[in-house]
């Protein structure tokens, strides 16, 4: 084999096997943020269903390669966005471990901004509240010096 060659079978199975439970679970999730479930509830209860379904088999395959479902999915997902449309083939080992520095590191920045944001709104709605209970207090305060 040469250098960067996934040799762990069950992998290498796995991002055969799981090719289209992958593609497919995208495309349903595309399609679950485009419906409006009120006006939809038959097809948003069938994409719910077929997406239950999809998962339970990324998790059986998970759980025998003793991996998150999550982290297999997305292996799987790289893997095919890795695939060129004339090679079908897996990406080598070593590329698809650098895809996923890659993305995991936009992730973390991600995450980071994620977190920061998240204060920053915690931040102002605190301020916001309590100025609004400075605003709240100095009403009672008028109203009961004009009483």
């Amino acid at each position: 084999m040469s250098a960067g060659t996934i040799f762990d079978d069950d992998l290498t199975q796995a991002l055969d096997d799981l090719r289209y439970v992958a593609s497919r679970l995208l495309l349903l999730d595309q399609q679950i943020a485009e419906l409006d479930e009120t006006k939809h509830y038959d097809r948003w209860t069938a994409i719910r269903v077929e997406r239950g379904d999809l998962q339970e088999q990324l998790s059986i395959r998970a759980e025998r390669m003793k991996v998150s479902a999550r982290a297999l999915l997305r292996l799987v997902d790289q893997a095919n966005r890795m695939r060129s449309p004339r090679r079908r083939a897996a990406p080598s080992l070593n590329a698809l471990r650098s895809a996923m520095e890659i993305v995991n590191e936009a992730t973390e920045r991600q995450r980071i901004d994620a977190i920061a944001n998240a204060k920053m709104a915690r931040f102002i709605a605190k301020t916001i509240s309590e100025f609004h209970s400075d605003g709240v207090d100095a009403l009672a305060y008028l109203d009961a010096s004009a009483g």
